[in-house]
């Protein structure tokens, strides 16, 4: 089987956008936002991604992340390992 990801990477615009909300919530009004539950992971490179996926016995087919998308996301696509009977 295949899959189709929309993971947060770690310099991702809605990323970075969240964590100034933040910060200037904390600073100016005292206030601790949390605006969504804490991210377990964020995509820090295809290298990273590479060691996930194997570890998940899946391939990397497709990585993205840049302009097209605004760099809000990575897209990634895989493919599930063979078992070789």
């Amino acid at each position: 089987g295949k899959i189709i990801l929309f993971w947060p990477h770690q310099n991702g615009i809605s990323v970075k956008f969240i964590k100034f909300i933040k910060l200037i919530s904390l600073k100016i009004f005292k206030l601790k936002l949390e605006l969504h539950p804490e991210e377990i992971t964020y995509v820090v490179s295809r290298k990273q991604l590479v060691k996930i996926l194997d570890k998940s016995s899946f391939n990397l087919i497709y990585y993205y992340f840049g302009f097209r998308d605004l760099f809000t996301q990575s897209v990634v696509v895989a493919e599930k390992k063979l078992i070789n009977s």
